[in-house]
């Protein structure tokens, strides 16, 4: 009996620690939103590929609006529909080859045009140096991208608010996703796209536009990975860049504001 009721015990003071651990492991954090409000807005400008839609491919009707959650629903329709018909094996072939889908302009949200790297800096409200902690694919409205987070480590200069440290989120016009199965992508001129653990520059110009203080419009992006500056084919004399060597010498080349 005595052995029983000591095995009882044992038992007990395992769960008691086993609950204890549970209670005290710290809870993984989200370094990136499933969704990006501008100020005031009624809808949000960015939304994950995970958040999109239900597990019936149904749009959410809370971040897409009427007419977004219609075209959405009827390129997934579409989709399923030619599967049905017998094309499916066609399609998903189609489906996992490179994407054909090229960025033309992004307006507001992304460098367009040839420039110089002075008349890049000239044109810059703030500069940071940090490195990518996560890429998020999704939605920018209707056009798929990916929301790429970035943590501080530097802050180059700053003639408007912005963070200082912390954690802070861009679009980067490039992803390949897919949403209740149907593929959703776009390339960008240079190929490259960003990875957790690459170094950037970020030359942002404005304060952050969304109600969190965390999303960033760049000017521009330069990147290192592995000691490779990454640099966009729309900076004029880009060569001349590379002879920098390091995002850090690179951004003491920019005048201060």
């Amino acid at each position: 009996m005595k052995g029983l009721l000591m095995n009882h015990f044992l038992l007990l003071i395992a769960l008691l620690a086993s609950q204890v651990s549970e209670a005290s492991a710290p809870t993984p954090q989200r370094i990136a939103p499933d969704a990006v409000w501008g100020k005031g807005s009624a809808f949000p400008f960015f939304v994950a590929a995970t958040a999109a839609v239900d597990a019936n491919g149904i749009p959410d009707p809370k971040l897409f609006d009427e007419a977004s959650r219609t075209l959405l629903k009827m390129e997934i329709d579409r989709r399923r529909l030619k599967e049905n018909r017998g094309a499916g094996a066609r399609a998903n072939a189609a489906d996992s080859g490179p994407c054909d889908v090229r960025i033309v302009s992004f307006h507001e949200w992304w460098s367009v045009g040839q420039r110089s790297w002075d008349e890049i800096t000239r044109g810059a409200q703030a500069a940071v140096r940090g490195s990518v902690v996560g890429t998020t694919p999704g939605f920018l409205r209707m056009t798929p991208v990916t929301l790429v987070t970035i943590r501080i480590h530097e802050t180059v200069f700053a003639s408007v608010p912005f963070p200082r440290n912390g954690l802070i989120h861009v679009i980067y016009p490039i992803a390949d996703f897919r949403v209740a199965g149907s593929r959703f992508c776009q390339v960008n001129g240079s190929g490259f796209e960003p990875s957790p653990g690459d170094e950037v520059l970020l030359l942002a110009s404005d304060s952050p536009s969304d109600d969190t203080g965390a999303f960033v419009t760049p000017v521009e992006l330069i990147f290192n990975r592995g000691g490779r500056l990454i640099v966009p084919d729309t900076v004029t004399d880009r060569d001349q860049l590379s002879s920098y060597g390091s995002l850090a010498a690179l951004s003491r080349s920019i005048p201060r504001q």
